[in-house]
């Protein structure tokens, strides 16, 4: 057993025999209703929106992908990155696009940290590689076309860039 008879003095056993909680019907019924007339807000893993911008790429984090790149009136360019894995060459190449781009008002070029940011599941399910990009036309943010190829060359990037402005201004 153990060697006094106070349990609350061993610090372990309160995670393991917690005190019961009351519960509160009026804080519950209310819940409910607020639910019922979606007044709740849903939680969303989200780093801290920035309050700087990284040269000319938008910082998007995952309170506000809805506002950014799901803006029906914007197309999106979007890098997925992890914090323990960014290559330097391929970041420099996005931020040199962005910069090229930053006169556009009908583009976005965006990056999110998706280790650490709620990523909706139609995005989800197709992040396949390192660092992928993808782009959202403004006509059609549910089916992302993904850049299949080496970031780091910034000529077939420039080329893949290229071709989804012209598919997007053919489209009108």
């Amino acid at each position: 057993g153990l060697p006094s008879s106070n349990p609350k003095k061993y610090r372990y056993l309160e995670n393991i025999m917690p005190e019961p909680k009351k519960f509160d019907m009026v804080k519950a019924k209310q819940f409910i209703q607020d639910y019922q007339n979606k007044k709740l807000t849903p939680w969303i893993r989200s780093r801290p929106i920035p309050t700087l911008k990284e040269w000319d790429v938008v910082e998007v984090v995952g309170t506000t992908w809805g506002k950014i790149v799901e803006d029906p009136n914007k197309s999106v360019f979007v890098r997925f990155y992890n914090q323990w894995y960014d290559e330097l060459d391929k970041r420099r190449n996005w931020f040199d696009l962005a910069e090229m781009m930053m006169y556009t008002d009908d583009f976005i070029i965006a990056q999110i940290q998706h280790s650490q940011n709620e990523i909706p599941p139609y995005i989800m399910k197709k992040l396949r590689g390192k660092n992928p990009i993808f782009f959202l036309s403004r006509g059609d943010k549910k089916d992302p076309k993904q850049f299949v190829g080496d970031a780091a060359n910034i000529g077939s990037l420039k080329k893949w860039i290229a071709n989804m402005i012209d598919s997007e201004i053919e489209k009108g």
